[in-house]
């Protein structure tokens, strides 16, 4: 009979099948949107074992292969051990890599020097300037590591907008004044022209998936599910989105090289950010837990929604 989450026992017997070893699993807390564990072998490599919840178990068609496709890219991410498509069978959807060793950079923030976080943005550009050289078929969602949904960028922001102010005005999980300046602004984002092709981008651009070492160096990335395809601008939008404010996001933002129209482009994916989480506004999250007010979650969602506003009509 199958469990309402996998437990440790599930995440043990899975990972020592596919490790051939013996294992000890333990269930890693942080993160919302699928359930991790730590699994340690008896020769001492350690690995992060994720499950899909079942509303985002296609992800497994995409995510492992893009982290191989990240790391021919000579990027630094996890090594994939194996997912649910080649590995043995489980009650949920999966993937099994190498863990990255070192901590969250979001754990140093309070304490790091301010050259060090710089080092570590600088090398967290050059990270997402590697992967915009991966070029995919279509944008927006991933179906697999090198294709995405929708067959041109344009309906990619009009399925965001429509999907979002939808949801959002049916079930009042927006102020309405926030709702009628997006309204506003769908008609003039059209104007813009549309990327020259689509690459790879990372939507979660966090100190939470940044790993750095005991002395503050970079180490790696992690969590690669959200990922789109789209351009450059995406990964910086999406961080501003979220960090706005921030003295993460303020280093970031020191080392992007961008032009004006590069910024502004920005800002339009930090309000498409903001729309494609309002498709789920009025749902708990995907593990069970409730939601945070887009608003609040996203404090760089209103301030770019009105320097668009004042650039665009």
């Amino acid at each position: 009979m199958r469990l309402d989450i996998p437990d440790n026992d599930i995440a043990r017997n899975l990972a020592s099948d596919i490790l051939g070893e013996a294992v000890v699993a333990e269930r890693i807390t942080a993160g919302v949107m699928n359930w991790k564990f730590l699994v340690t072998a008896s020769q001492g490599n350690t690995f992060i074992l994720r499950f899909y919840p079942d509303e985002r178990a296609q992800l497994v068609n995409f995510e492992p292969d893009l982290l191989r496709r990240c790391l021919d890219q000579g990027m630094s991410v996890p090594v994939v051990a194996t997912d649910s498509r080649t590995g043995p069978q489980a009650d949920w959807n999966y993937v099994l890599y190498r863990m990255l060793p070192g901590q969250a950079l979001e754990e140093r923030l309070p304490v790091i020097r301010p050259d060090k976080l710089s080092e570590i943005a600088q090398r967290v550009c050059a990270e997402l300037e590697a992967m915009s050289q991966l070029h995919c078929s279509g944008y927006g969602d991933l179906l697999s590591a090198d294709t995405a949904s929708f067959q041109d960028w344009k309906t990619f922001i009009s399925s965001a907008f429509h999907a979002g102010l939808h949801i959002a005005k049916t079930h009042g999980t927006l102020p309405v004044e926030l709702a009628d300046k997006l309204a506003m602004l769908e008609r003039p984002l059209h104007r813009l022209t549309s990327p020259a092709s689509a690459t790879l981008t990372w939507a979660d651009v966090a100190p939470s998936n940044i790993i750095v070492d005991e002395d503050d160096r970079f180490v790696g990335l992690i969590d690669f599910e959200g990922s789109l395809a789209a351009e450059m601008p995406l990964n910086i939008g999406y961080a501003q989105a979220r960090f706005d404010g921030t003295t993460f996001f303020d280093a970031l933002g020191y080392f992007w090289e961008a032009d004006e129209e590069e910024r502004l482009r920005a800002d339009v994916y930090t309000i498409i950010r903001a729309l494609r989480l309002l498709r789920y506004s009025h749902l708990p999250l995907p593990i069970g837990t409730k939601r945070i007010e887009v608003g609040v979650f996203l404090p760089g969602f209103a301030p770019a929604l009105d320097r668009l506003l004042m650039q665009l009509t």
